[in-house]
């Protein structure tokens, strides 16, 4: 191609093995021969010739954009309702997408479909000190109470601390399902022999539920922390003491365990 190819706008349609079909481009107009000057800005390059570049002139309508001073990589493009049309760069990323730069629907259908493998599975990162389902242990639950006048919440905690593990004897396990325990009375055991078959002891007969309520400076309610699955694990003994002039309230602690808990805004 010759200087005298190109139109006023410096463009021409031309045909090449990228586009086999045409296509209309401006063009940057230099000499035919390289510069070997080592003084020359141009060393090693060819040297621009006139008209250079795009002029005033455009083959296709001008957008403003194109030339508008405010016009930089910090504006929306998308809000503009621009589209890029990438087909023609022959990018193979886009080689099935005319329009990348817009939201666009597109449709494919399968024809036909091979069984693959997969050879190897790299861990890029493992993490630290912890593995997919771990098993979450928490620690205990710590109560302090008053203990009552008539020893109620006391004996109530004993009762069942002694139920779920029958020091003495099974018969301990079984009274504690048959009067303290939650279970329905249609799966109780009534069995005092642990080789008796008898219906067996959901869960739920040996585990409750707790809700620790938070409250505000004015006793409003703020958050609920509910455990899940409670048992006592321990409970602490009662320390009387006669030399005492004063009145003093009994007091206990009691360490729960439980499977997990939850932080509930109220």
């Amino acid at each position: 191609m010759c200087i005298r190819d190109i139109d006023i706008h410096n463009g021409i349609f031309l045909k090449s093995p990228e586009f086999p079909n045409g296509v209309y481009a401006y063009y940057t107009t230099v000499e035919d021969t390289e510069v070997n000057n080592p003084l020359s800005a141009f060393d090693g390059t060819r040297t621009p010739l006139f008209p250079y570049v795009i002029g005033d002139t455009y083959n296709s309508k001008l957008k403003d954009f194109n030339i508008a001073y405010e016009s930089d990589q910090d504006l929306d493009l998308p809000s503009l309702d621009l589209v890029r049309n990438t087909k023609q760069y022959n990018i193979n990323e886009y080689q099935y997408v005319a329009q990348a730069n817009k939201n666009t629907r597109i449709n494919s259908k399968v024809n036909t479909t091979s069984k693959g493998i997969i050879e190897r599975v790299d861990i890029v990162t493992a993490g630290k000190d912890y593995n997919v389902n771990d098993k979450l242990t928490f620690d205990n639950l710590t109560i302090s109470f008053i203990v009552d006048e008539s020893l109620e919440n006391y004996v109530q905690l004993h009762k069942w601390l002694y139920g779920i593990g029958f020091p003495k004897s099974r018969q301990q396990f079984t009274e504690f399902r048959a009067d303290e325990s939650v279970t329905p009375t249609a799966t109780r055991g009534i069995s005092t022999d642990i080789g008796d078959v008898k219906p067996a002891t959901p869960s739920r007969g040996l585990f409750g539920d707790a809700t620790l309520t938070i409250l505000s400076n004015k006793n409003n309610p703020l958050v609920e922390v509910r455990f899940r699955d409670v048992y006592p694990a321990s409970l602490s003994g009662l320390d009387y003491n006669q030399n005492n002039t004063d009145v003093e309230y009994l007091t206990a602690t009691c360490d729960f365990k439980y499977t997990l808990y939850e932080i509930i805004t109220i």
